[in-house]
């Protein structure tokens, strides 16, 4: 059986526990041939027709949709590995900005439900892919590939330690107050952080107490977790702590490190209380576990060898990855059969020198052209580095592929279109080529041919956001009547991606497209995470005014402006509009309460410009604000953006 999983190669704990772990052990069963396939490789293309099983980490590619439903009508199964909540990331999160576009996430969603499985890693992920409609899911936990003998306990001053990613700067923050007033009681005792160096003004402790280290790789977390005799597992109630996994758990016991670990979804299955770790619910039973653990030796002793047993017993790799392998079988429509793999000679050079059936197919001389050429600032050189990489011999199909974008970017149709002999016969499940086809057949001036070649993509995969946005603003542009009526199947499609009803708003008549608008945001209230508002409140303030501009006040632009407001009641912008919209209405009383709210907002940015910055580190409001809202389970205001 040949297994390929298309990912990107890294050296966090993530990319071990979750990918290429995995997948070495999967080649080391027998009559198992196992890939790790970068996203962009030459061989791409031939490991999509060939492997039987194809696992999928995210990428934000929608021809993933057409390569599902095309591998399916060839007996072949396709996985998608779905192992983080991204719909409800932390604002500071370095992924924010991209998972804050709505297409994106629809992508991820889509791709749960065109995959043949998902595969996740938690029972909270599991029950939240579901509910999305995943046709199927399974939870692999995490496990590790080995672990050392328990080492003895050392005599040294008493260290307590919490290590991170800044994903996770709001949960080290809150325990940070509590843990400083116990370390002052104590002067035997320091702390010991391993995360990015903007957490170190987070902490008032001298070099004697603070022991900070900057993150790395997993080799040197996992040395880091030899200098700790209690370790923390501190989380904030939020749905993306919820699904994360009891990866912690597995690091400290595999080194003789006792655990507190907060009471939350991660850790309620596996921690017993006072036997392999301790739960704690708040900062105040954090320090009174912390506490007792400092207090008794021997209790540290017993805990450890306890959860080192259970973690050597339980969680080896080699004693669960069977159970992926009969999931993987368990989809395929018929018993596997030998088959005939082609690419297997091509991946000799790839193969592993402990297991020669595992190849690390990493990006070569030519993928990294092909990364310089799809993010180059100028979209015309982007294009001639891509036209290279497809005259060579062979050409490289995945550039072959981003190609017809490139030249229809630079108003180059007629070459995008002699590519499609190529194109069909590299890959003629693609969607990607064939929108690309169509807009050159639009730039060309065949409005007809063009609206017919999207018009029967749309209806082979109505899924294809992309061939929907290229559709819409198509009838929009040459006023085609036929254009309301694709918009409202549009957003039938896709209810909740507003990035998108804005970009088919134009078909509607202007009555219409007030109406549609306050809809989308009526839908935003009900689910507008806190970091995707920077983004939203950029669109949708610009759409709400470009609506309105020069259009009469009418009930119906008043309700639009309120549930605007509703929704960023911040924004100075908008709420000076919705004061333009409440006077016409003879709303005087209102209108009043408006001009003297935007009124103080004003104030309060002049106040704000006056004052001295204060010293503090980056952000740390935001993650105060974050954590007090968290806490109290209210709705978290836009906060970063006030007075916009």
């Amino acid at each position: 059986m040949l297994i390929g999983q298309i990912c990107d190669f890294g050296h966090d704990g993530d990319s071990h526990y979750r990918l290429h772990a995995p997948t070495r052990q999967l080649a080391a069963l027998p009559g198992v041939v196992a890939v790790d396939c970068h996203f962009y490789h030459r061989l791409l293309p031939q490991l999509i027709e060939q492997a039987d099983v194809l696992v999928l980490q995210f990428v934000n590619d929608w021809d993933w949709l057409a390569i599902c439903s095309h591998r399916r009508r060839l007996g072949k199964v396709t996985i998608f590995e779905a192992n983080d909540y991204f719909f409800d990331l932390q604002p500071w999160s370095p992924i924010a900005a991209a998972w804050s576009d709505r297409e994106v996430q629809e992508l991820y969603i889509q791709l749960m439900r065109h995959a043949d499985g998902v595969q996740t890693s938690t029972r909270f992920l599991a029950k939240k892919w579901q509910e999305l409609g995943a046709r199927e899911v399974v939870v692999f936990e995490n496990h590790l590939v080995s672990m050392p003998e328990l080492p003895p306990l050392k005599e040294r001053a008493f260290t307590v330690g919490w290590a991170g990613s800044p994903g996770h700067f709001a949960d080290l923050l809150h325990i940070v107050p509590s843990l400083e007033r116990w370390l002052g009681r104590r002067p035997d005792a320091r702390l010991a952080i391993m995360t990015n160096d903007l957490a170190k003004s987070f902490f008032h402790l001298n070099q004697e107490k603070l022991q900070f280290r900057n993150f790395s790789s997993l080799e040197d977390y996992l040395g880091f977790l030899a200098s700790l005799d209690v370790g923390l597992a501190p989380l904030l109630p939020t749905d993306y702590n919820r699904g994360r996994s009891d990866v912690k758990f597995l690091e400290y016991s595999s080194r003789g490190v006792p655990g507190i670990y907060q009471k939350l979804e991660p850790y309620r299955e596996v921690v017993r209380e006072g036997e392999n770790g301790f739960f704690c619910h708040d900062p105040e039973s954090l320090l009174n576990k912390l506490e007792m653990l400092y207090q008794d030796k021997a209790l540290r002793e017993r805990v450890r060898s306890c959860a080192h047993y259970q973690v050597k017993r339980d969680r080896l790799l080699e004693n669960h990855i069977g159970e992926r392998l009969d999931w993987y079988t368990s989809l395929m429509p018929g018993k596997p059969a030998p088959a005939s793999h082609p690419i297997l000679q091509e991946l000799q050079p790839f193969a592993d020198g402990e297991i020669p059936t595992y190849h690390a197919v990493k990006p070569q001389q030519e993928e990294k052209d092909l990364l310089q050429a799809l993010g180059h600032a100028d979209v015309k050189e982007g294009g001639a580095l891509l036209q290279n990489l497809v005259e060579r011999t062979p050409p490289h199909g995945v550039a072959l592929l981003h190609l017809p974008q490139r030249l229809n970017d630079i108003r180059l149709p007629d070459q995008a279109l002699e590519l499609e002999p190529l194109l069909r016969k590299l890959a003629p499940y693609s969607l990607r080529w064939k929108m690309e086809m169509a807009r050159a057949t639009f730039i060309k001036g065949d409005y007809p041919a063009a609206q017919k070649e999207l018009e029967i993509l749309v209806e082979q995969e109505p899924a294809c956001l992309p061939a929907w946005k290229y559709l819409v603003k198509l009838l929009e542009v040459k006023n085609n009547p036929a254009g309301a009526l694709a918009a409202r199947k549009c957003l039938e499609v896709f209810p909740n991606c507003y990035s998108l009803a804005i970009h088919a708003l134009g078909n509607f008549p202007w009555p219409e497209r007030v109406l549609t608008l306050r809809q989308v945001l009526h839908r935003l209230r009900r689910g507008l995470a806190l970091f995707e508002i920077p983004l939203a409140l950029r669109l949708i303030r610009r759409t709400v005014l470009d609506t309105l501009n020069n259009q009469p006040a009418t009930p119906d632009t008043l309700g639009l402006m309120q549930t605007a407001c509703e929704l960023f009641p911040d924004s100075q912008t908008l709420r000076q509009e919705l004061a333009n919209q409440l006077r016409p209405q003879g709303e005087g009383e209102a209108w009043l309460k408006e001009l003297a709210a935007v009124g103080k907002m004003r104030v309060a940015q002049v106040v704000a410009r006056e004052e001295n910055q204060p010293q503090e580190a980056p952000f740390l409001w935001q993650f105060a604000v974050f954590i007090e809202k968290v806490l109290s389970k209210a709705e978290i205001p836009p906060g970063p953006h006030r007075g916009v």
